[in-house]
């Protein structure tokens, strides 16, 4: 029964992507969600383009090299943005607040040095 555990993955995944941005005290939804694909990227106060691009390059790398999810990207007007899937037929909740905890240590981290 675990695929019917997310009846709604394009809410859980807006819910998501909003909290992590909330959090980190700055960010937006880049794009239009489909599914449950979510394009959003971190936006630090009081930063130009380039350092917030660098921002995300970084957060994106970092979490990725931690082994424990995979995040993917693009660039939308000139922004690079994070790619967040939740709602994989095997996805828990347990999952997706695993995922959410490591964006906020992560970006935590990186935004204090």
């Amino acid at each position: 029964m675990v695929g019917l555990l997310w009846r709604d993955e394009e809410q859980e995944a807006k819910t998501i992507a909003e909290g992590v941005c909330w959090w980190l005290g700055g960010g937006s939804m880049v794009a239009t969600r489909t599914f449950s694909l979510v394009c959003f990227h971190v936006v630090p106060a009081n930063k130009n383009e380039d350092y917030v691009n660098k921002v995300n390059r970084q957060l994106l790398e970092a979490v990725n090299s931690s082994g424990k999810i995979f995040i993917s990207h693009t660039v939308l007007s000139g922004k690079y943005v994070l790619r967040f899937v939740v709602g994989a037929p095997l996805t828990e909740e347990r999952h997706v607040i695993e995922a959410w905890k490591l964006f906020q240590e992560t970006a935590s981290t990186l935004l204090t040095n």
